[in-house]
């Protein structure tokens, strides 16, 4: 009986030696195998660990998209887990949204619902894909891109016949549920704030909200920037997520001349927003994917300081069409402001008031399919 005892005492003494050489044998090599996706961050796990991703990360960043796709492909192959395919899948779409050879932007979205309804994924990923969808219209407002998106469940019970934009609060606010992402946070804000803004420009086919109305929608505004900041301050500090900063503030500013517009400037202010925005640019060496930015700045002057910022306005335009690293035939902005020719979002609206600013931009749509009888129609 002693014996047995001493047997199982050495046994249990030999597990711990072992247990113990383990765990030295591991802090000696920490780097050897990369901890799980979920604890070490999807991102630098699968540039580490998986080739093909890493290289189709190198193809995004120099522009060549649909080189990308492929490997995204078969990175999904080797993928270990569901954090990890939900990252890969999210590259995939993207590629393939900016991209031509796969089906462009209207191909992405079934990839990005695909996203959003596999319950093993991240919620934080399943946002990511929803508000993704939604992006894809504000970036290429082509009407094909809404029936794409509301033309099935959950989606058909978002749309609102005749009420685009309301449909795609509906989306936003159906991300936000996943997780409070900064961009559907200011996106439903930006919804409530046009309300507001319509509101003050009240005609006979529009309706006046009344006081308490506009005090509850001001209410759900700042709620909706409360978590806006809270998650700006997450993704500041992400060296892959921080490239949704500037979108996100374009966003806000958007907010925030609304709300100006209708003669509340206690939230903030669009222009020095918008100021910030180019400033992030600036100082990230990227002046060259301020395109859109540009826009909104100069939109924001136009709209907020008249006639008397014209100079600024044609400062801050005049880069879209002289320089050729925005004017490239394959940018999204040049199918941004294309596109726009037909939209019926108050894109063209916006575009025809910056034409009355700047002449040259003018000329710079025309040559981009708009004809002249498009700046006499509002």
């Amino acid at each position: 009986m002693h014996m047995s005892k001493k047997i199982i005492a050495v046994v249990v003494l030999v597990l711990i030696l072992f247990g113990i050489l383990f765990v030295l044998l591991q802090l000696k090599n920490p780097n050897k195998t990369p901890r799980s996706s979920s604890t070490n961050g999807t991102y630098d796990v699968l540039m580490q660990s998986n080739a093909a991703f890493a290289s189709g990360r190198q193809l995004v960043a120099m522009g060549q998209f649909d080189q990308a796709v492929p490997d995204f492909q078969a990175a999904l192959a080797s993928a270990t887990d569901p954090v990890q395919q939900a990252r890969i899948k999210l590259a995939i779409a993207g590629a393939t949204e900016r991209g031509t050879s796969h089906g462009g932007y209207l191909a992405a979205i079934p990839l990005l619902k695909q996203i959003a309804a596999n319950t093993t994924y991240p919620n934080i990923s399943r946002a990511y894909a929803l508000q993704e969808m939604g992006q894809i219209f504000y970036t290429y407002n082509n009407p094909q891109i809404t029936k794409a998106i509301f033309s099935d469940p959950p989606y058909s019970t978002m749309f609102v016949t005749g009420h685009p934009p309301l449909s795609y609060r509906h989306l936003f606010e159906y991300a936000a549920s996943f997780y409070p992402l900064a961009i559907p946070e200011l996106r439903v804000a930006d919804w409530y704030a046009k309300q507001i803004y319509k509101s003050t420009e009240a005609s006979s086919t529009t309706q006046t909200l009344d006081p308490q109305t506009v005090l509850s929608y001001k209410q759900i505004i700042r709620q909706d920037i409360s978590a806006a900041t809270s998650d700006l301050d997450r993704i500041k500090k992400s060296s892959t997520e921080s490239g949704y900063v500037p979108t996100a503030l374009q966003i806000e500013a958007n907010v925030f001349l609304d709300l100006q517009l209708s003669g509340d400037s206690s939230f903030g202010d669009a222009i020095a927003t918008m100021q910030s925005v180019l400033n992030i640019y600036s100082s990230a060496n990227q002046p060259e994917v301020d395109g859109f930015a540009r826009y909104r700045y100069a939109l924001y002057l136009a709209e907020l300081k008249g006639v008397s910022a014209k100079a600024e306005v044609q400062t801050a335009l005049s880069p879209l069409y002289t320089d050729p690293v925005y004017a490239a035939s394959t940018s999204s902005l040049v199918r941004f402001l294309s596109d726009a020719r037909t939209a019926t979002n108050g894109i063209k609206g916006n575009l025809i008031l910056l034409a009355s600013f700047d002449p040259k931009l003018k000329t710079y749509l025309i040559s981009l399919g708009w004809v002249a009888q498009d700046f006499t129609q509002q």
